[in-house]
């Protein structure tokens, strides 16, 4: 494992996953400006990002989906929806700064007079925001954008606490670092192939990943596996959720369908999900294996919410990691998109 990791991973991915604990605990220390117009009158919450930058604030919504009072949006778009506006609040992220569409965003945002607070680690986003007098979290450099997700989740957190839209306390962050920890020992290289996520990466080879998820904190664990498994093993997957999806893609389940054989799903699942949602995923389980589709379950571990989810996100990045490795990747090239880009920047 070790040889594959060293001749593979040219640019020593593994670390983000190896010291992604201690993120979440440097993304505590980050400073928010206190310089952000402390508004009491928000009615909603915009965040506006793509990709890696994005997924912060989907994270955010979904696991505090039933405690923000106001209405949250995640736009990943050129351009805001039309109620934004003096009584919105818009957090503009991009990790590098220089994402064309949220530069479109952010100068959209100026125009309708809500309070705006930028996310990043510099370029032309900082740059503007600088000019225009906007706050701005500054974040660690030396990251893939889709690697610093606790740096664009936990900030994010720390600004609606000081909008008065969160309580104080990030709940279960500390029992979540904890948790990483202990994930981390089994996940590592060094115990690799013994693990479920390297496990899960082997079976997955050579199939379509689908994967399923339930109930609303665990909703954006099947956008954050699909695009990891998009950039670091760079392979096509999709994601759906329950109970959504029974009333659609299960259709789809047909033992003579020419696809069935190639696609392999993932049930993301929690020890206490509702008896609704556990009866629909078992069901759902034994209609796949009626008809000769193959799935694995994955499990949350820890007690808190946060813990929870961030434990399959955890498992995720890990599996898709080993799959890169399986599959001769380098899980940090991005070919395709800096091939887009560069014609984009021609045009």
């Amino acid at each position: 494992m070790n040889r594959a990791v060293k001749t593979i991973d040219k640019s020593n991915y593994i670390r983000f996953l190896v010291e992604f604990p201690d993120q979440l605990r440097d993304a505590l220390a980050i400073e928010i400006p206190g310089t952000a117009k402390q508004k009491t009158d928000i009615h909603n919450i915009v965040v506006a990002g793509m990709g890696g930058s994005a997924i912060g604030g989907e994270l955010v919504q979904s696991i505090y989906y039933d405690e923000i009072p106001v209405p949250l949006q995640i736009v990943r778009d050129y351009n805001l929806p039309s109620f934004v506006n003096r009584s919105s609040l818009v957090i503009v992220s991009s990790y590098s700064g220089n994402t064309e569409e949220t530069l479109s965003a952010y100068g959209q945002a100026l125009q309708t007079g809500a309070a705006v607070i930028c996310i990043t680690t510099g370029g032309m986003l900082a740059q503007n925001a600088e000019r225009d007098g906007i706050p701005v979290v500054f974040l660690p450099k030396g990251y893939q954008p889709r690697a610093a997700v606790g740096f664009s989740a936990i900030p994010l957190l720390r600004i609606l606490n000081g909008y008065g839209l969160l309580s104080e306390k990030i709940s279960g962050i500390d029992e979540t670092i904890n948790c990483l920890r202990n994930l981390n020992r089994k996940y590592s290289p060094e115990n690799g192939e013994q693990s479920g996520p390297f496990k899960l990466a082997r079976r997955i080879k050579g199939k379509i990943p689908v994967i399923y998820t339930g109930s609303p904190p665990f909703y954006v664990l099947g956008t954050r596996w699909r695009c990891q498994l998009n950039e670091n093993a760079q392979i096509l997957a999709y994601s759906n959720t329950i109970p959504e999806l029974n009333h659609n893609e299960i259709m789809g389940w047909d033992k003579e369908a020419s696809n069935v054989g190639v696609v392999f799903v993932i049930f993301l699942r929690d020890k206490e999900e509702s008896t609704a949602i556990a009866r629909r995923m078992d069901i759902t389980q034994e209609i796949i294996r009626k008809h000769s589709g193959e799935f694995a379950e994955v499990r949350s571990t820890g007690k808190s919410v946060f813990a929870k989810v961030f434990s399959l996100l955890y498992y995720g990045d890990y599996t898709s990691y080993y799959l890169a490795l399986i599959n001769q990747k380098d899980p940090s090239d991005i070919e395709n998109i800096n091939y887009l880009k560069s014609k984009l920047q021609k045009l």
